[in-house]
């Protein structure tokens, strides 16, 4: 997989194809604090100015594009406009054109994980559109050829025409890009199973369907899935390599039914010892490391964090 979004800079866009009013109001972005309550607030809106012009330091007009949902938005205050501290949005056909209301905060704020207080009313027609969405202020992943331009969306709510359900999905690279219908880390189906996959499926780049004559004891299960959406292409790329540069040095490495389980966690050590930046503890001189300590899920990350473990000591003592 590309690397997984750990910081998530939002824009929210509000947009409705919608032949009614739709009241949107008093919406705020909270984020983690502190505080007694544990939230502190950080961006507002009552919709409560004079006048039907929004807040222009707040919102913008969403400009019109050539996708079923934009392609029929205006910028003009009679689609989207103020009234009695209410976002009104809406949708009409005039002189046999459709026109449709909506406005983001793109360019104006983005926030950083927290959570929404959003209060909205909405009608539903056939060709109608209404949506809450939140975007990524940037892109988080490169755009291979042929990708989709933005990169993802996730919908607060949204609902087409007259079906009867309100849709709240998470649209990613996963979902956009490589075309899976879901998106890690249930790539082992949920409740901690496994993803895995033979070691010669994964040299071609396909999902396995069956096990050969080696079968994982991992518990509680194992599902397969093609460990390429799992892990980061420059890691695919040199677990490639590698499988088959050794299997020249020991014959049998890379075979065909041999099991590649991943990836590996921090799940084998209920604790960890702290260590600071010098990676002792409280009692110096000891250096905890590895998957006992709590620093490691297996063999070779326990390695990993024992070179840099013996890079300190070598430090401390030159």
């Amino acid at each position: 997989m590309k690397q997984v979004i750990s910081i998530l800079l939002l824009w929210i866009g509000v947009l409705s194809c919608q032949s009614e009013d739709i009241n949107i109001y008093t919406l705020h972005a909270k984020d983690e604090s502190k505080a007694i309550d544990g939230w502190k607030l950080i961006w507002s809106e009552e919709f409560n100015q004079e006048g039907p012009q929004f807040d222009a330091d707040k919102w913008i007009f969403e400009p019109k594009g050539n996708s079923p949902w934009n392609k029929y938005l205006t910028g003009s205050t009679e689609q989207a406009y103020v009234q009695n501290g209410r976002l009104i949005l809406r949708a009409e056909k005039k002189g046999g054109q459709y026109m449709t209301g909506g406005i983001s905060t793109r360019g104006k704020a983005g926030f950083k994980y927290g959570k929404l207080e959003i209060c909205a009313k909405f009608n539903s027609f056939q060709g109608g559109w209404p949506a809450i969405w939140l975007l990524p202020v940037q892109r988080q992943y490169p755009n291979p050829p042929g990708a989709n331009e933005y990169g993802g969306e996730i919908d607060i709510m949204e609902q087409v025409s007259l079906e009867k359900v309100a849709w709240h999905t998470v649209h990613s690279h996963y979902t956009l890009d490589l075309g899976l219908d879901k998106n890690p880390p249930r790539a082992g189906g949920g409740a901690y199973h496994a993803p895995a996959q033979l070691a010669g499926d994964f040299l071609k780049n396909k999902e396995s369907d069956d096990w050969g004559n080696v079968e994982p004891s991992y518990n509680p299960r194992v599902c397969f899935t093609n460990l390429a959406y799992v892990l980061p292409e420059y890691v695919v790329d040199t677990m490639r390599k590698a499988l088959v540069e050794m299997d020249k040095k020991l014959k049998g490495f890379a075979s065909y039914d041999a099991v590649l389980t991943g990836p590996e966690t921090r799940s084998s050590s209920p604790v960890r010892i702290v260590r600071d930046e010098t990676m002792q503890s409280n009692v110096r001189g000891l250096y905890p490391c590895g998957e006992g300590a709590g620093y490691a899920g297996g063999i070779s990350s326990a390695a990993i964090d024992g070179l840099k473990v013996a890079l300190q000591v070598v430090e401390s003592l030159v």
